[in-house]
């Protein structure tokens, strides 16, 4: 039997850079772009489809809390950052301090790698309580494979 915590990881790692939304935030900053609380309630939208497509049981819903919550934190967190670097790049008058940024980016991997493992951890029971048609599906909303316009 195959261990489904390299693909579980991996479609975490998918996750966090489609849910978190962190490019949009950089390239929108001058265009009216979304708070950190209009990106983390787009997400919310989908993690809300995703649990409807995942047709849960009640055993099965015991586990969806940890997962869900572990989910929104970590959206929230990146989408707040995406924000803060993106006004913190309009309003740089300095020259780029390029250790500085080299030590930045170390940093802000090490806390990515801490929130994706977050992730993963939080996912194990609901992920192990999946049956194999809900597991695609847990995948395939997680990289982003049933992408829906998010209406606000």
């Amino acid at each position: 039997m195959r261990n489904p915590l390299p693909t579980l990881t991996s479609t975490c790692m998918i996750a966090i850079s489609i849910l978190a939304v962190p490019a949009i935030a950089r390239d929108r900053v001058d265009q009216g772009s979304p708070t950190a609380t209009e990106m983390a309630d787009r997400a919310d939208i989908k993690i809300a489809k995703m649990k409807e497509r995942l047709h849960l049981s009640s055993d099965q819903e015991k586990n969806w809390p940890d997962f869900a919550s572990a989910l929104q934190s970590l959206n929230k967190k990146w989408a707040n950052l995406a924000i803060l670097v993106a006004g913190e790049r309009a309003n740089r008058q300095d020259p780029v301090d390029t250790l500085q940024q080299i030590n930045d980016r170390a940093d802000a991997r090490i806390n990515l790698a801490n929130d994706w493992k977050a992730l993963a951890t939080a996912s194990k029971p609901l992920y192990a309580s999946l049956d194999k048609q809900q597991k695609r599906q847990f995948s395939e909303s997680l990289s982003g494979q049933d992408r829906e316009p998010v209406s606000n």
